[in-house]
C-alpha cells in the first residue's frame, strides 16, 4: 500500500511522579487535600481543579508564597491542569515548585525528582523533546543518588525516559527504560496496582508501533484488566487502555471487537477530559484512520476535520499531534482524488514534524515517502525523486543505527516505501538522458536498501569474524553475536511472562532471566569498548552500506554478471512493476520489467506445481489445478511442468538484459516473490511441440548456458570475496545422515542396517525426503517430542549418498557419521572440540523441518531444524532436532555446507515478502559457511546422490570451474539421460548460495 497509515500507535500514558505532600496547617486544608486526591484518582479532573486552586490560595495565605509546603498544592494543581490539556497554565506552576525546592533544599535534593519529572512530561506532551530529556535525566540522577537505583520513585522518570525515547525514534533505548521501570514496580507494588498497568500499557504501545502485535496484545489486555478492577470502568486511564487495545484489534483485523472498544474509550475520554483534549483528538484520529483504511473516506473526513480544527485551535504550531493530523488529512485527500490538497496537507505536516522532531526522525521518512508518491502520481519525476531521496536517506540512517540487539527493523525502515524511488528515477532518467547513469546508480542503491535480508546480515557477520583471521579479536566478535542471540531469546521469554496474570508467574525464573540479561548487557558493554578501541571499522563491516555499480564491477570476474531484481507493488493508480540491474565487469544496464510481486508469485507457484509434489497435497492443490488447468497428477506420474510459462517468465525477467548475461555465471539477488523457484529452470527459447519426455530433454533450460549462484544481497559479494578469508580447514569432508527413524508405524528398522559405508552400494529408489507434518507437532514442553521425530520415514539411502561424496572428496569412512553416530550431541561435541571446523565440506543428508505456517506461533521453541537420531529422552543438549538457533552456535570454517533435505533453500516461498532463504540457510552462514548447496523441494534420494556426487566429482576433476559451474554440469548429466531424469523436478532442486565461483 503506497500511503502509509499515520496512526498514533496508542496513547502512551505518562507516569506522573507522586505529588509532594502538602503540609499546610489545619484540618480543613488536610480534608481539602484528601478530597482533591479522591477526585484525581477517580479521573474527575475538572471537578478537582477549583478545589486545588482553593488549596493553593489557602496554603499561600497561611504559609507565604515561598514556603516549601506550598509546593505540594502547586504541584497538584499543575498536574490537574496538565491532565486537562491546560498546558499553558501548568508550566509556570511546575517551574515555580522547582524554584521553591531549589531555594529551600538545594539543586540536588530528592524532592526535586517529582516536579522535574512532571515538568518534563509536560514538555513531552507539547513535543518539546529537547527540553524534556535533560529534566528527566536530572530527575533520575537526584533520585538514584538519594534513594537508590531500585527505589519506586526512580521508576517514574525512568518510565518517562522510555516514552520520550520512543517519541524520538530511539526504540531500543525506549524498551530498555520501560522494562526497567516495570521491573522496579513489580518488586515494590502489588500485582494489580495501577502503576504496573501503566508500565504494561506503555510497553505494549511501543510494541504496537513496532508491529509486534501478539506481544502487545497480551500486555494491553492485562493492563486493561488491572485498570478496570483498580480504577473502575469510567476512569480516563481505563478509556486509554481500551483505546490502545482497540487499535491492536484493528491492526489484527478483528474489527468487530475494535469497534465496541473504540466507542467505549471515546465516550470515557471525552466525558472526563473534554472534547478538545489531545487524548480525545487522538481517539478521533485513530477512528478516522481506521475508516480511511477501510475505504470509508466520507465517514472519516468529518472526524478528522473536527480533530484538526481543535488541534489548530488549542495546540502549538509544532505539536507532534498536529503533524500527524495534517499527515492523515493528506492521505485522506489523496484517497478522495484531491491530489493538490493532499500535497498541501502533507507539506504542512512535514514542516510541523521537522520543527518538532528534527531532520532525522522516523516520522519524516513516512511523510516524505507519501509526498514522493503524490508527486509520482502527478508525473512530476523530479519532485518525486527529490522527496523520496530525502526520505530514503532518513531511513538509511536508521538502518545504520540499528542492530543493537540483533536487527529488528525500526519504524523508519519498515514504513519507507523504497521501491517508489526507482520508479521516480526511471521516469527521470527517460526525461533526462544526460543524467541516466547517475539515476541508475541511485536506484541501484535504493533497491539494495529495499532488499535488506537477514541472510545478508548473517553472511556479513561471518565475514567480519574472519576478516582478521583466527585471532582473539575475531573470537570477541563471535562472542558478541552469540550474546546478542541469547539476549534476544531471553528477552522474548521475559516479555511473554510479563503478560501473564500473577498466579501464573514464576518470580524465581523471571529473576534469573533479569540477572542473566544484566550480565549480558555488562559483557556487551565490555566487548563494544574493546571493538571500538581495537577494531574501529567493525560497525561499517558488520552493517555494510549498499554497493555502487563500480564497486560491484571491481569484484566481478570477466565471465560473471550480477543481476539484482526489485519487485514494486501497486502504488495508488500505478500498477505493479519490477526492475532489473545487470552488471558485468565492463557494463551495466537498468531495465523495467512488466511484472511485480503478485504476477511473479503467480508464475512461481504455477512452475512450482510442476516441480514439488507437496504443492498438490495441501490447500495449494486447488491453486495448482486452476493455474495449470489440469487435475492433480496420480501418484508416481510426472508433474505437469509448464515449459511455455517458464519461457514467459524468462522473457519477463531477462528479455531486456539477455545479451549482457548470455553464457555468463549469474550471481542472482532474487526478488522475494521468486524465493521458492530456482532460476535455472527457466527456459530461454519458446518450447517446440514434442512428447513430454522429449520436451524436457530438449528444452532450452537456462542451466544449459548459465551457471547460477544466489546471493542474499549485492553487498554480500564483498563479504565473500574481500573479507572472508580462505578456509584453514585441513580435512576435506564431514557428513551426517541416516538418522535412526522407525517410520509412522514404528516398525521400520531399515536405518539400523546402514550404519557404515559399503564398497558397492546398489542403485535404490527411495521415498522423497521431507516431513509433511507441521513443526509444532514435533515440540512438547519446549523440547522436541522424540516419539514424533522418531516416527518420520527412515532414510537409509542417505548412507550411500554420504559415503559416495566422502569418497569423491578423498575423505575416509571415519568422516561419515551414520545412524547412532549422527546425533545432535555428536554434532555439538565435534563443534566444541574443533573437529567440525577442520572440515572444508560439511554435509547433512536428512529430513529438514522448516517454519512456515502461522501455526508456528503456537510453539515457543518451534523453529527450522534438521532431524538427527533422537535420544531415548529429550534434553537441552539432545532432543533429536538440530534447530536453527543451535546451528548458529556451531563453529564452522567450511568452504561449503550441503543440505540435501527438503526445501532447505527457501523460506516461506508462497508468502508475499518472504525471505529468499530459509532460517537454516541463514544459520549456517552465521556459523561460518561461505557457500551452501541447498534444495528447494522434497528431493528424490537417488537423484540427490547423483546430483551431489556429480557436483563434487566435477569440481575435483576441474577445481577452477567453481561450485556453481560444477552443479550446472552435474544437472546437465541428469538431463542428458532423458526420461524421468530430464524432468526438472529431478535435476533442478539444488542451488548454490554464497560464493559459487570458487
Amino acid at each position: 500500500m503506497w500511503r502509509l497509515a499515520g496512526l498514533v500507535f496508542a496513547v502512551l500514558i505518562a507516569a506522573a511522579g507522586p505529588a509532594t505532600p502538602a503540609s499546610a496547617q489545619g484540618d480543613d486544608l488536610a480534608a481539602l487535600a484528601r478530597r482533591i486526591d479522591e477526585l484525581y484518582q477517580a479521573g474527575r479532573y475538572a471537578e478537582a481543579v477549583p478545589l486545588a486552586e482553593r488549596a493553593v490560595a489557602a496554603a499561600e495565605q497561611r504559609l507565604g508564597p515561598r514556603h516549601l509546603a506550598v509546593g505540594g498544592p502547586i504541584n497538584t494543581l499543575a498536574l490537574l491542569y496538565k491532565s486537562l490539556g491546560r498546558y499553558a497554565d501548568a508550566e509556570p506552576l511546575y517551574k515555580r515548585n522547582i524554584a521553591i525546592i531549589e531555594a529551600q533544599r538545594g539543586p540536588a535534593h530528592a524532592e526535586l525528582g517529582a516536579p522535574l519529572n512532571n515538568l518534563a512530561e509536560l514538555y513531552r506532551a507539547l513535543g518539546r523533546y529537547g527540553e524534556a530529556r535533560p529534566l528527566l535525566e536530572r530527575a533520575v540522577a537526584v533520585l538514584e543518588a538519594a534513594r537508590g537505583g531500585d527505589s519506586l520513585e526512580v521508576s517514574y522518570p525512568v518510565n518517562n525516559l522510555g516514552l520520550l525515547s520512543g517519541n524520538q525514534g530511539r526504540e531500543v533505548e525506549a524498551e530498555r527504560h520501560l522494562k526497567r521501570a516495570l521491573a522496579i514496580r513489580e518488586r515494590h507494588l502489588p500485582a494489580e496496582h495501577p502503576a504496573i498497568a501503566t508500565s504494561l500499557n506503555n510497553l505494549g504501545s511501543l510494541y504496537t508501533g513496532q508491529q509486534r502485535l501478539s506481544e502487545a496484545l497480551a500486555l494491553q489486555q492485562r493492563a486493561l484488566a488491572i485498570r478496570e478492577k483498580a480504577l473502575g470502568p469510567a476512569h480516563p486511564l481505563t478509556g486509554q487502555s481500551a483505546a490502545n487495545l482497540s487499535l491492536i484489534y484493528r491492526l489484527l483485523g478483528r474489527d468487530a471487537e475494535a469497534e465496541g472498544l473504540s466507542r467505549r474509550s471515546h465516550e470515557i475520554l471525552e466525558k472526563a477530559l473534554g472534547p478538545d483534549h489531545p487524548e480525545v483528538l487522538t481517539s478521533l484520529l485513530n477512528e478516522a484512520e481506521h475508516l480511511r483504511l477501510h475505504r470509508r473516506g466520507a465517514e472519516a473526513e468529518p472526524l478528522l476535520r473536527r480533530a484538526l480544527e481543535a488541534a489548530e485551535r488549542t495546540l502549538a504550531s509544532d505539536h507532534p499531534l498536529l503533524g500527524t493530523l495534517l499527515h492523515n488529512m493528506g492521505l485522506l485527500a489523496g484517497d478522495l482524488g484531491r491530489e493538490e490538497q493532499s500535497r498541501a496537507f502533507l507539506e504542512r505536516s512535514l514542516g510541523v514534524r521537522e520543527r518538532a522532531f528534527g531532520a532525522e526522525h522516523p516520522s519524516l521518512a513516512r511523510t516524505l515517502s507519501n509526498l514522493g508518491a503524490n508527486r509520482l502520481f502527478a508525473g512530476d519525476w523530479e519532485g518525486a525523486a527529490r522527496y523520496l531521496a530525502r526520505g530514503a536517506a532518513v531511513a538509511a540512517r536508521r538502518l545504520g543505527h540499528g542492530g543493537e540487539r540483533g536487527g529488528r527493523k525500526d519504524e523508519a525502515v519498515s514504513r519507507f516505501d523504497f521501491p517508489l524511488l526507482p520508479r521516480a528515477l526511471y521516469g527521470l532518467a527517460a526525461a533526462d538522458p544526460a543524467g541516466a547513469a547517475r539515476h541508475m546508480e541511485s536506484a541501484f542503491i535504493a533497491a539494495q536498501r529495499a532488499a535488506v535480508s537477514e541472510a545478508a546480515a548473517s553472511l556479513a557477520q561471518m565475514s567480519v569474524r574472519q576478516a582478521r583471521g583466527d585471532t582473539a579479536l575475531s573470537r570477541l566478535v563471535r562472542e558478541r553475536q552469540d550474546l546478542i542471540a541469547e539476549w534476544e531469546a531471553r528477552e522474548r521469554l521475559l516479555t511473554g511472562a510479563l503478560s501473564l496474570p500473577p498466579e501464573r508467574r514464576n518470580q524465581a525464573a523471571e529473576r534469573e532471566q533479569r540477572q542473566r540479561l544484566a550480565a549480558i548487557d555488562a559483557r556487551l558493554g565490555e566487548i563494544d569498548a574493546a571493538l571500538a578501541r581495537d577494531f574501529p571499522d567493525y560497525a561499517a563491516l558488520a552493517n555494510p552500506e549498499p554497493f555502487t555499480i563500480a564497486a560491484v564491477q571491481a569484484l566481478l570476474a570477466p565471465g560473471e554478471a550480477l543481476v539484482l531484481f526489485l519487485d514494486a507493488p501497486p502504488a495508488g493508480p500505478l500498477p505493479e512493476q519490477g526492475f532489473a540491474w545487470a552488471i558485468t565487469r565492463t557494463d551495466a544496464r537498468w531495465v523495467r520489467i512488466g511484472a511485480g510481486p503478485q504476477l511473479l508469485a503467480t508464475y512461481a507457484l504455477a512452475l512450482r506445481c510442476g516441480l514439488d509434489r507437496a504443492a498438490w497435497s495441501d490447500e495449494r492443490a486447488r491453486q495448482c489445478a486452476a493455474l495449470l488447468r489440469t487435475p492433480a497428477p496420480p501418484p508416481g506420474a510426472p508433474l505437469p511442468f509448464d515449459l511455455a510459462r517458464a519461457h514467459e517468465l524468462y522473457a519477463l525477467l531477462f528479455g531486456g538484459i539477455e545479451d549482457l548475461v548470455r553464457d555468463k555465471h549469474l550471481l542472482i539477488v532474487p526478488p522475494a516473490a521468486l524465493a521458492g523457484l530456482p532460476i535455472h529452470v527457466l527456459v530461454t527459447a519458446r518450447p517446440a511441440p514434442a512428447a513430454d519426455g522429449e520436451r524436457y530433454a530438449g528444452a532450452a533450460w537456462l542451466a544449459r548456458r548459465n551457471a547460477v549462484t544466489v546471493l542474499p544481497a549485492a553487498a554480500s559479494l564483498s563479504a565473500l570475496r574481500r573479507l572472508a578469508r580462505a578456509s584453514a580447514a585441513s580435512a576435506p569432508f564431514i557428513g551426517f545422515g541416516n538418522p535412526l527413524l522407525t517410520g509412522p508405524e514404528g516398525r521400520d528398522r531399515s536405518a539400523w542396517e546402514r550404519q557404515a559405508c559399503r564398497a558397492a552400494p546398489p542403485s535404490r529408489q527411495m521415498a522423497s525426503r521431507g516431513a509433511a507434518r507441521s513443526i509444532p507437532r514435533f515440540f512438547r514442553g519446549g523440547l522436541a517430542n522424540v516419539e514424533e521425530v522418531r516416527s518420520l520415514d527412515p532414510l537409509p539411502e542417505t548412507a550411500d549418498e554420504l559415503c559416495a561424496v566422502a569418497r569423491s572428496t578423498g575423505a575416509g569412512e571415519a568422516a561419515v557419521h551414520l545412524g547412532q553416530a549422527a546425533t545432535e550431541a555428536a554434532v555439538k561435541t565435534l563443534s566444541g572440540n574443533g573437529e567440525l571446523a577442520r572440515a572444508r565440506i560439511v554435509h547433512f543428508a536428512t529430513h529438514g523441518l522448516l517454519a512456515g505456517e502461522t501455526e508456528m506461533l503456537a510453539a515457543a521453541r518451534a523453529e527450522p531444524a534438521l532431524v538427527l537420531t533422537p535420544p531415548a529422552q529429550a534434553s537441552e543438549e539432545d532432543d533429536g532436532l538440530l534447530a536453527a538457533s543451535e546451528i548458529a552456535q556451531l563453529k564452522l570454517d567450511a568452504d561449503w555446507v550441503v543440505l540435501s533435505a527438503c526445501n532447505t533453500a527457501a523460506g516461506d516461498s508462497d508468502k508475499p515478502g518472504a525471505e529468499a532463504l530459509s532460517g537454516l540457510a541463514r544459520a549456517f552462514f552465521y556459523a561460518g559457511a561461505r557457500a551452501l548447496l541447498v534444495s528447494h523441494w522434497a528431493v528424490n534420494s537417488q537423484a540427490t546422490v547423483d546430483l551431489v556426487t556429480g557436483t563434487f566429482e566435477a569440481l575435483r576433476a576441474a577445481p577452477a570451474i567453481g561450485r556453481a559451474e560444477a552443479l550446472r554440469r552435474s544437472m546437465l548429466v541428469l538431463v542428458g539421460r532423458g526420461g524421468d531424469h530430464a524432468h526438472p523436478a529431478t535435476w533442478a532442486p539444488f542451488v548454490v548460495v554464497g560464493e559459487g565461483a570458487r
